[in-house]
């Protein structure tokens, strides 16, 4: 998984971040998806390291989760701050959220490709999801104790934030929803 300073030396997300927030005292949608920006950025480090630490122990079930759940954070807030870009600053942010976004979803269908067909490359073919007819083993699919089965989105995002609650807490535990 590449670093954040190894994609844009210049320009590291959180200081981009720290300076929409300081350009954005008079703009409130502005500060708070800084804000936001800050908390992604912690979710992304986060299952990052999850992802790094996972691969070399050969947890590839692991890494590929967190890999996801990078790759979904990444996108998600690229997705948001087009609601508020307005200045240079937010537009480099989106810059940088999207081009980490594709590193890491080929990151991720690497470690998807090794799991799948081993260390010989040779076999590995361009990355295969549900669309192109792959689809995962269900019966070795596990649930989590203590994790909702139901995927039914609550009113007031409750299950959104349980999701955000047990992926952040999932690395302490080593139990993993695969």
């Amino acid at each position: 998984m590449a670093s954040f300073s190894s994609l844009l030396p210049s320009v590291t997300a959180r200081t981009n971040a720290h300076a929409i927030l300081d350009a954005s005292t008079s703009n409130l949608n502005r500060s708070i998806a800084a804000c936001n920006y800050l908390e992604f950025l912690s979710l992304v480090e986060h299952c990052l390291a999850a992802t790094t630490n996972a691969l070399p122990a050969g947890k590839l079930p692991d890494a590929r989760l967190f890999a996801g759940a990078t790759e979904l954070y990444q996108y998600d807030y690229w997705s948001a701050l087009k609601y508020v870009n307005g200045t240079q600053q937010v537009a480099n942010a989106m810059t940088l959220m999207y081009t980490l976004a594709n590193v890491t979803s080929s990151a991720t269908a690497m470690v998807a490709a090794l799991q799948r067909y081993g260390s010989d490359t040779s076999r590995w073919d361009p990355s295969q999801i549900e669309c192109d007819g792959y689809w995962l083993d269900v019966s070795t699919t596990k649930i989590v104790e203590g994790v909702y089965e139901s995927t039914k989105d609550d009113d007031d995002g409750g299950d959104i934030c349980w999701l955000r609650f047990w992926v952040c807490s999932i690395g302490d535990s080593g139990r993993v929803l695969l």
